[in-house]
């Protein structure tokens, strides 16, 4: 399917001029100022955003269980004359994102309705259509166009810093959740950054041979001037070979195809375990073209009353959006103080990178979240992972719990229970 028979009123445009837009974004990009999310010092810093100069953390002693909570994200937007509508949930609506490296946004598009192309200079896309048909791509620094029609529970994923698009070439109304392994990933279009303001006239008639008058044209419809960007990856992407024994290589990128970009086992049904959890997990170890991304993502379903035992991302923020059912969630910091609360459909929490935090159902049907993680493999750890894993030498527990050797016997039959059936991500296919 081509992007030229599915262009409409709002139109995408033609192979050549992406490939032009490439070029120069690649340009502009290098020409801006370089920004990254800071690195965490602190378990959490809640943004005070009325800062003039610089952005402090609130007071820790201040930080309530609301500064880690987002309610907004399933609200209705107005749409833009492309008949797209965005909620945006980055630091700057959400000030608890502030050093954790995630944000997202829900975006809703008219029939027709498009996403121009653009790029996000800090970070990694990961697309889940929640409803509706859409052609999305993205170009490659090749110059390789790699586009799809994806629908309802397909994943995309979308490199970083590379121009890419949406349209919603169905029949009813779309929309995308996209996740992003930044608290603010920026965004920059071709006009924006080729056609700003600070762009210089005579450098544009010379570069892209278009008129004066064709250049004021174009700055009528130019609403943002600059691009921010983090150091460059080495290279676009890299497609992990997981049949190696030594190190996980990249895949030639000449043998690289769109469906190593795309998951659709994400709305696929697992197997409860005993705790009631069951677990999809789309990290790299299922989804090889995470590799090098620093994202992935996981849907838990939860029987009445199905809990997610006290565990640990140790490589990753957590940002979890109920999609059904109502929950208790709740983190636990360094300083021992418990950030609990009962969350509904359509809310959002956050969890900060490495501690100890939890979920249960407490509704009376069965409940499911999604989990978002700034880390191609975020990991998980339990209380009974750690000190009850078989490499734990018994004597050492006996003598620090207090417990005896028959008490440990019993708790590590539970683990293996509880935590066997729900670990065990698996690669959907298409087919």
């Amino acid at each position: 399917m081509s992007l030229q028979n599915l262009n409409g009123s709002l139109d995408i445009p033609t192979l050549q001029t992406m490939v032009l837009m490439v070029r120069v974004l690649f340009v502009g990009l290098f020409i801006g100022l370089v920004f990254s999310d800071p690195p965490p010092v602190q378990d959490y810093c809640v943004a005070v955003t009325d800062s003039e100069t610089f952005i402090p953390c609130k007071n820790s002693s201040l930080v309530t269980i609301e500064d880690f909570m987002f309610y907004g994200l399933n609200a209705t937007p107005e749409f833009n004359d492309a008949g797209l509508a965005i909620v945006s949930v980055n630091v700057n609506a959400f000030p608890g994102l502030r050093t954790q490296g995630v944000s997202l946004a829900r975006a809703v598009f008219a029939v027709g309705g498009v996403a121009v192309p653009h790029v996000h200079p800090r970070a990694t896309e990961v697309a889940w259509v929640l409803e509706g048909t859409f052609l999305s791509g993205f170009i490659d620094s090749e110059e390789r166009v790699f586009s799809k029609v994806i629908q309802k529970g397909d994943v995309f994923l979308i490199p970083r810093g590379l121009v890419h698009f949406h349209k919603n070439v169905g029949d009813i109304q779309g929309s995308l959740l996209g996740l992003y392994n930044s608290e603010n990933a920026g965004r920059s279009t071709f006009q924006d950054t080729i056609f700003g303001c600070e762009a210089k006239e005579e450098l544009l008639v010379k570069e892209l041979g278009l008129s004066a008058e064709d250049i004021s044209k174009v700055r009528g419809n130019v609403f943002i001037g600059l691009v921010f960007s983090d150091p460059p990856p080495v290279q676009d992407y890299c497609v992990a070979v997981t049949d190696s024994e030594t190190f996980i290589p990249c895949k030639n990128s000449s043998l690289v195809t769109i469906e190593d970009f795309m998951f659709y086992g994400l709305n696929a049904t697992a197997e409860f375990n005993d705790a009631g959890l069951a677990l999809v997990s789309a990290n790299v170890n299922t989804f090889p073209g995470l590799r090098t991304q620093g994202v992935s993502l996981a849907r838990a379903d939860f029987a009445v009353g199905g809990v997610a035992v006290p565990h640990v991302h140790p490589r990753a923020t957590e940002v979890t959006w109920v999609l059904e059912g109502t929950f208790l969630s709740g983190f636990i910091d360094s300083e021992e103080r418990v950030f609990s609360k009962v969350i509904q459909k359509g809310d959002v929490f956050l969890i900060p990178r490495g501690l100890v935090h939890f979920h249960k159902n407490v509704g009376d049907i069965h409940g499911s979240l999604l989990g978002f993680y700034n880390s191609e493999n975020a990991g998980r750890s339990t209380f009974q992972d750690t000190m009850f894993g078989c490499e734990a030498k018994e004597e050492l527990l006996v003598k620090d719990l207090g417990l005896s050797a028959e008490d440990i016997s019993k708790v590590r039959v539970r683990k293996l229970n509880l935590c066997g059936k729900a670990e065990a991500g698996f690669r959907a296919s298409p087919n």
